[in-house]
């Protein structure tokens, strides 16, 4: 049986903090903790047996009908290597408005084994990003590097750690997916980025979950996360998820700034499964912002390994 045999909550991650580095959501959060999992913890690649193979692509649109809106896709692939450990990779775009960004990168994640029943995994990740925007003509400043052609382009790169102490029933996640901020560098005759480690800019993801089995064919998986750092604002997620057989799975959700999530999927063949996520924020922030959408499809190997995760 898999050892990580729960499913990881939706979680909610708030704005960039600094304009380089990719977010995985805006401000009204992203709509899945699992489409981004290698991204978030890369303690999770080496909670998987070595025999487990998954490949997933994922695509989001963010407030549909909103010019400029987000709009986010996600190709992940990991595999379980025979030390008790894992590799896995990911490639992530996402566009709104005049900006474009890209990021991929590389995980490597060893297990543990504490005791009989209880494991403990530590996961690295490595990875470049490239950010462009499409500068508006009519403000280009001949004078100001940053505004002095029509496409501005800079590179950079992060680093990212993870742990995660789990069990056959529950899990306890602790990771920090960019240990360095990515801003621009102050002075430079061309735009560039500033690569540095500033722990008051570190931001902390403590995720949970526990799996009760109603019975042989049914079970109930709530999970929580909570995101804190020393300078952006508190965020939180709560989730409860139910699925039947291994085939079916159902889940309602409630986050930051009143948000009301929803999820459904469905295993199209014993490898295939098929997602579906819709988000709503009913706070003073965004209520007058449409809602969001997205869909996973995933290809599992080994899929009798597992024993909850649906997708």
């Amino acid at each position: 049986m898999i050892k990580y045999t729960y499913t990881l909550g939706l979680v909610f991650l708030t704005s960039i903090v600094s304009f380089a580095q990719p977010h995985f959501g805006n401000e009204q959060g992203t709509l899945s903790y699992r489409n981004r999992e290698l991204m978030v913890n890369p303690a999770y690649v080496g909670s998987v047996e070595n025999t487990y193979r998954r490949l997933s692509l994922s695509a989001d649109w963010q407030w549909v009908g909103m010019d400029g809106a987000p709009k986010m896709q996600v190709l992940q692939f990991l595999t379980g290597l025979p030390n008790s450990g894992g590799i896995g990779g990911w490639f992530y775009h996402e566009g709104y408005g005049v900006t474009d960004i890209i990021q991929f990168g590389g995980i490597y994640s060893h297990s543990f084994k504490l005791t009989d029943d209880l494991n403990l995994s530590l996961g690295l990740s490595l990875s470049a990003l490239t950010v462009s925007e499409d500068l508006v003509t009519g403000i280009d400043d001949p004078n100001d590097p940053m505004f002095s052609k029509s496409e501005l382009r800079v590179w950079g790169f992060n680093s990212g750690f993870g742990a995660m102490l789990y069990t056959d029933s529950y899990y306890v996640g602790l990771s920090m997916p960019q240990l360095l901020t990515n801003n621009w560098e102050e002075g430079a005759s061309e735009p560039k980025i500033k690569n540095a480690f500033k722990f008051d800019q570190l931001r902390f993801y403590l995720t949970g979950g526990y799996v009760f089995k109603v019975s042989d064919d049914v079970s109930i998986m709530p999970n929580a996360l909570l995101q804190f750092s020393g300078n952006t604002s508190f965020g939180y997620e709560f989730m409860v998820r139910g699925d039947y057989k291994k085939r079916v799975a159902v889940g309602v959700g409630y986050g930051y700034d009143k948000a009301i999530k929803a999820e459904a999927g469905v295993f199209i063949s014993k490898e295939v499964s098929l997602a579906y996520r819709y988000q709503q924020s009913f706070g003073d922030t965004y209520k007058h912002l449409s809602g969001s959408h997205s869909i996973t499809l995933s290809v599992t190997w080994d899929r009798d390994k597992h024993d909850v995760r649906m997708f």
